[in-house]
């Protein structure tokens, strides 16, 4: 029962952290910026990583105490025969002494003794049976009693885990509007920059021009949107694509994420990667340029790998789709979508990332991808 309390202590305290905030709800106040919606996303996404290892443990203890409960049931069996057929015996029979010892025997003295003392040997070996069958229907009960408690915490710990992940995709909508807004304000802004412009070239065109007037001088490259690498619809040869040395967020979009490393998996498993939480679809683009492979399995889902120009290796996972087939891509080209396919069918989507320098085991991506993202 300490961790139910323990797991119903910290849901309390989160909504006492929350309830000063609520509070002030009806004040006017600028709006975030987006980094301080980025920190308020990373605290929610470190709340639900505490409340998911809370409840991977608890997980685990439950799946060691299903086997222990098995193996302590498999070892009554024999002891319950055991026992049932000496008290079938004694039931059935008239005498004890008589039945194992004969009456020539019995008229004997030394051989009536040893006929005693086998008869002794006998009950106290009944007797161990006896007791290790006590003691095995008590450990029984006793792990079966821890096993209701476990089973109680988790539930608790799962109802945290749910309202901390839709916490966590409160912020990122919160973030995603956000971007929308501050996005139609450039598009705004932009528009009403070109106006007075195009008033300054209409008006020049009524008036007296000088040979050759007409047009304002463009700088190299104008008149089309700049673009990041890999945009667009065609997919970039080989020989078109740049080595890139440096590391951008694999993320293009709202996200929210916390150091896991390390954290408890199912299975005795450790979290060896950080997950990247963010909504459906979301673009997934490469970090690098690189060679990217799909690949496809029971734990990671849809995934792929981006060998990277640096000499690294970088895994995504849980991915709702990958863009385009195996093929050289730049860095920034959009290679797959968030999602929650894998072990995190039914979860909250995200994007599971790793980071294998020269090809080998995983180091913590946390500090690389706080530094970017």
């Amino acid at each position: 029962m300490g961790s139910v309390r323990r797991v119903l202590v910290a849901v309390l305290a989160l909504f006492v952290l929350a309830a000063p905030a609520a509070a002030g709800g009806g004040r006017s106040e600028r709006p975030p910026t987006r980094a301080e919606l980025q920190r308020a996303a990373n605290r929610a996404a470190a709340r639900f990583a505490a409340a998911q290892a809370v409840f991977e443990r608890l997980d685990t203890r439950i799946g060691k105490l299903d086997r222990k409960i098995a193996a302590i049931q498999a070892g009554i069996v024999p002891l319950r025969a055991s026992v049932t057929r000496r008290t079938t015996a004694i039931y059935r029979g008239t005498r004890t002494i008589d039945v194992l010892v004969p009456e020539a025997v019995a008229n004997d003295p030394v051989d009536s003794a040893r006929a005693t003392r086998f008869v002794a040997l006998a009950n106290r070996a009944d007797h161990q049976v006896i007791q290790s069958l006590n003691e095995s229907v008590s450990e029984l009960r006793s792990q079966q009693r821890i096993l209701a408690d476990s089973k109680s915490a988790q539930q608790a710990s799962l109802d945290q885990l749910l309202a901390e992940r839709r916490g966590v995709e409160a912020k990122l909508a919160e973030m995603a509007e956000a971007e929308r807004l501050a996005k139609a304000e450039r598009a705004n802004a932009a528009r009403r920059a070109v106006r007075p412009r195009r008033a300054r070239v209409l008006g020049a065109a009524a008036g007296p021009q000088r040979p050759g007037a007409g047009a304002e001088p463009q700088r190299p490259g104008a008149g089309a949107e700049p673009q990041r690498p890999g945009a667009g619809a065609a997919v970039a040869g080989p020989s078109t694509i740049p080595v890139a040395a440096n590391f951008i967020c694999p993320i293009d979009g709202p996200l929210a994420f916390t150091d896991s490393w390390g954290d408890p998996r199912s299975g005795g498993r450790r979290h060896k990667g950080v997950d990247l939480m963010s909504p459906r679809g979301s673009n997934n683009v490469a970090v690098t340029s690189g060679d990217i492979e799909r690949q496809h399995s029971g734990a990671g889902g849809l995934s792929l790998y981006l060998y990277g120009d640096d000499g690294t290796v970088y895994y995504y996972a849980h991915l709702n789709d990958v863009m385009g087939p195996d093929r050289r891509v730049a860095q920034g080209e959009v290679i797959g979508h968030t999602g929650s396919t894998g072990n995190a069918r039914g979860g909250s989507p995200h994007t599971h990332f790793e980071i294998h320098p020269g090809g080998g085991a995983a180091v913590n991506p946390y500090p690389t991808v706080k530094a970017v993202c």
